[in-house]
């Protein structure tokens, strides 16, 4: 099992949950977030959440799901990344499961 993490911009979140769905992943959370750009601080060079604005509001998806399905998810906002290039790129991170509360049978089912 994998807990798969995709940040995008407000304007984005219909497109990515269009994207979990059709990769078969029916369940997952939408947290509310608002980035901060410090235009001072180096570190954020990498443009994380702003460009051009101190402000940002933005989503996280988070679904824990099986490898395949995270993987062909990473794949599509890579793709959509490359060829959209949006202002405000879609990020998608997987992080390995190592346990659980849930039943091999619930695994099973993701």
């Amino acid at each position: 099992m994998k807990l798969l993490i995709v940040a995008c911009v407000e304007e984005d979140l219909q497109k990515v949950s269009q994207v979990l769905t059709a990769n078969g992943i029916m369940v997952f959370s939408v947290v509310s977030a608002t980035g901060l750009h410090d235009h001072n601080n180096p570190i954020l060079d990498d443009q994380w959440f702003a460009r051009n604005v101190h402000y940002v509001r933005s989503n996280f998806l988070l679904a824990f799901t099986l490898e395949n399905k995270a993987e062909n998810v990473i794949s599509r906002i890579r793709q959509y990344n490359e060829t959209a290039q949006p202002e405000f790129p879609i990020r998608g991170f997987i992080i390995p499961v190592e346990q659980s509360t849930y039943s091999q049978n619930l695994i099973s089912a993701l």
